[in-house]
């Protein structure tokens, strides 16, 4: 998931109930993409990685969820609209 961005680290650190508290210095995490390759199909993996990025400026928003190729073939037509529609405002 990544390290916290400045932002939040900072609210983390001013708050008394994690005073003291550190995050574990990680030499080598592990992925999500060593964990669940061959369990997930890239598209699942990319719309895992999208919702559970730390950064809010870069996590997938509900519409950037619903634009995901995971779900191409169940979206509803109502649906691609409102992802289109959105696509072209971006």
């Amino acid at each position: 998931m990544g390290k916290l961005t400045p932002t939040q680290q900072e609210e983390f650190n001013k708050n008394p109930r994690f005073i003291g508290l550190k995050f574990p210095d990680i030499q080598k995490p592990e992925t999500l993409e060593r964990r669940y390759v061959g369990k997930l199909s890239p598209d699942a993996l990319k719309l895992l990685k999208g919702t559970l990025t730390l950064d809010p400026v870069r996590r997938f928003t509900a519409i950037d969820c619903l634009a995901c190729s995971w779900f191409d073939d169940i979206r509803e037509p109502e649906i691609e609209r409102l992802v289109e529609a959105n696509l072209v405002l971006k």
